[in-house]
């Protein structure tokens, strides 16, 4: 039996980690993958650290939650199941007990919906330039989206690949100083359009638009936004706000001994490292507190 168990080993799980174990809780992290912050190419505004990739904060959040006592197993999490003890949780490997849960498990990628989209996923179509980019030296990528994260994936591929396509249905909106490097580099060009079908053989061939014009593409990146991960959630019917987890001040939701914290919570519109790793340490006093 654990004390808690947290899910999901971004800053708001391996922070909480890192509280629990202090508070001398028994605390296990289950989580399937390193979540949203490992993607970061690099990452500039986490204070005391200038510049860090976003794999290499990750390990460390992870190594200093170990270091503290807590312990983490890389499995996914399918089922939790509220029952007179606390919590029987399932992963794909095994089933633990557990006093307290805190769901820290971020934002997953959306989908475009596209004929080819699953066909072609490992086959020319990506969700993680971190993960895939270097894969594709030498050929010709487009990015699919207008955030801020599509100009960043545009910019890592630029340093692998022939050449890097932006294709967004109106105007990009990212900051001012990635905009300015998109402009003078020779490598990055942005295209208006619609997607309609992702088109290939073996391997990603080209996009198919509306328009009926098609864009040649060795490789598609897909970075049109994330959405909270929320089937946990649902199966311990946890009340939402506007599509996240709904929790006060402390951040308890609605039910008994479960938590919520970081990017899947209704707390602050601010999605960031910074807000995600303070939630978590709310998360885990909360959990100490209620344990006495």
């Amino acid at each position: 039996m654990h004390d808690v168990i947290i899910i999901g080993a971004g800053p708001a799980g391996c922070t909480a980690a890192i509280y629990a174990a202090r508070y001398k809780l028994k605390t296990l992290v289950l989580y399937a993958d390193l979540g949203q912050m490992s993607y970061a190419h690099e990452v500039w505004n986490y204070p005391g650290i200038e510049k860090i990739a976003g794999t290499e904060l990750s390990g460390k959040m992870m190594q200093q939650a170990v270091k503290q006592g807590a312990e983490l197993k890389n499995e996914d999490v399918v089922q939790i199941k509220k029952q007179k003890s606390g919590f029987l949780i399932s992963t794909n490997a095994n089933k633990y007990e557990s006093k307290a849960v805190i769901l820290a498990s971020g934002l997953k990628h959306k989908k475009l919906n596209l004929k080819g989209e699953k066909e072609y996923t490992g086959k020319g179509v990506s969700y993680c330039v971190t993960c895939d980019g270097p894969l594709f030296a030498d050929k010709d990528v487009v990015v699919i989206g207008a955030s801020n994260s599509a100009v960043m994936a545009a910019l890592m591929l630029k340093e692998y690949a022939k050449s890097v396509t932006i294709l967004c249905r109106s105007e990009v909106k990212a900051d001012a100083a990635s905009m300015e490097i998109i402009k003078k580099s020779n490598k990055i060009k942005i295209i208006n359009g619609e997607p309609l079908e992702i088109k290939g053989e073996r391997f990603v061939k080209a996009i198919k638009l509306k328009d009926n014009k098609e864009i040649k593409a060795e490789g598609v990146f897909v970075e049109i936004g994330l959405e909270p991960s929320l089937e946990l959630a649902k199966q311990l019917k946890l009340k939402l706000e506007k599509g996240y987890i709904k929790v006060n001040a402390e951040q308890n939701t609605n039910i008994k001994n479960v938590f919520a914290a970081g990017n899947i919570t209704n707390r602050t519109s601010l999605k960031q490292i910074i807000t995600a790793a303070a939630e978590g340490a709310i998360a885990a006093q909360t959990a100490y507190r209620q344990a006495k």
